[in-house]
C-alpha cells in the first residue's frame, strides 16, 4: 500500500489508471500483466479513479486467506496475486444459475423494477465466498448475492 500512497502526492487515497500502470511496473510485472490487471479494475473503478487500498486488497486476497506477498514468499507477481482462472479452475468462482462464474464473466439477471422485470447485463468482478458473487451491471450499479440467481449471458 506504501507503493501506491506516494503515487498519491493529494493524500485522496485515488490513483490514475497511469499512475497505477506505473507503480506496477516499477514493482516488476510486465506490460501483459499490468494490462490484464488494469483491466480487471476497470470493472471496479470505470471512471479510471482506482481506490488503492482496495485495489491492493484486490490484488493480494486470495481463498486460503493468505496475501499474494505471503504466498510468493514476500514477491508480487500478476501470476500469484491472479492465479489460474477459468471453467473449471475452481478458483475466485461460485457456481450460478447455468455455469461456473469467475471474475470477467459476462452474466444476466432478471429482476423486478416498477412492477416489470427486467433483464440486466453485467460483468462478475468477483466471488465472495460461499455462494456469494459480486456484479456490476452495464447501467453502472452493483450487486452482491446469490450466485444461483446469475446467468451465462450468451456471446
Amino acid at each position: 500500500v506504501n507503493t501506491f500512497r506516494r503515487g498519491d502526492p493529494g493524500g485522496v487515497g485515488v490513483i490514475s489508471r497511469t499512475q497505477a500502470a506505473a507503480l506496477l511496473t516499477t514493482l516488476g510485472l510486465g506490460a501483459g500483466d499490468v494490462e490484464e490487471i488494469l483491466r480487471a479494475a476497470e470493472v471496479l473503478w470505470p471512471s479510471g479513479g482506482i481506490r488503492y487500498e482496495d485495489f491492493v486488497d484486490l490484488l493480494l486476497a486470495t481463498e486460503d486467506g493468505k496475501s499474494g506477498e505471503e504466498r510468493v514468499g514476500g514477491e508480487c507477481s500478476a501470476q500469484a496475486a491472479f492465479p489460474a482462472r477459468g471453467p473449471g479452475t475452481g478458483r475466485g468462482s461460485v457456481m450460478g444459475a447455468d455455469m461456473e462464474l469467475w471474475p470477467g464473466t459476462r452474466v444476466m439477471m432478471m429482476t423486478h423494477e416498477y412492477g416489470e422485470e427486467i433483464i440486466l447485463a453485467g460483468t462478475v468482478v468477483m466471488a465472495l465466498g460461499g455462494d456469494k458473487v459480486s456484479v456490476k451491471f452495464d447501467d453502472g450499479t452493483s450487486w452482491e448475492g446469490p450466485g444461483s440467481f446469475v446467468f451465462r449471458l450468451a456471446a
